[in-house]
């Protein structure tokens, strides 16, 4: 008989914990549900210029297919699977070298410092905004070129 009235007493306390459980509401919980992007196939264009403003790569047409990506995730993956030369990206996402060109070149002239670092043009415009903020369309005419700043660049 005791048996029994501990039984009933073990699922009875069970059985309040999952009903507070279920009314909880899920207050606090993290949405589990995410959409995957659907795959696109976009054409573009690669461009990559060293300091003086030659060109050192020239991809006229390239098709990528996937998850939508940004100029510098698009950039690495042509590289990747494209290409025996490598790209360097370091842990903050910015691009270091493509190929045999590197930004963070610390030089001097006339008592100044100068280090260069990677930009990009969207279109035959300078871009605004910074690489991984813009999601790459159809079309895109992606130039990547080095760029001068007076001072050092420090991580």
């Amino acid at each position: 008989m005791k048996y029994l009235k501990a039984v009933a007493l073990i699922l009875s306390l069970l059985f309040v914990v999952l009903a507070l459980h279920a009314c909880d509401g899920g207050e606090g919980e993290a949405e589990t549900t995410t959409e995957e992007p659907e795959d696109v196939t976009i054409k573009v264009s690669l461009k990559v210029k060293d300091l003086d403003g030659n060109l050192v790569y020239d991809i006229p047409e390239y098709t990528y297919d996937g998850k939508p990506v940004n100029p510098i995730e698009l950039i690495d993956y042509y590289f990747d699977i494209e290409s025996e030369e490598t790209v360097v990206i370091d842990e903050f996402g910015t691009l270091l070298a493509v190929g045999s060109v590197e930004a963070g070149t610390v030089s001097v002239v006339e008592e100044e410092t100068y280090t260069t670092y990677w930009w990009w043009s969207l279109n035959g415009k300078e871009s605004t905004v910074a690489p991984e903020e813009y999601i790459v369309k159809d079309g895109d005419k992606i130039e990547y070129y080095l760029k001068r700043v007076s001072g050092e660049v420090t991580g």
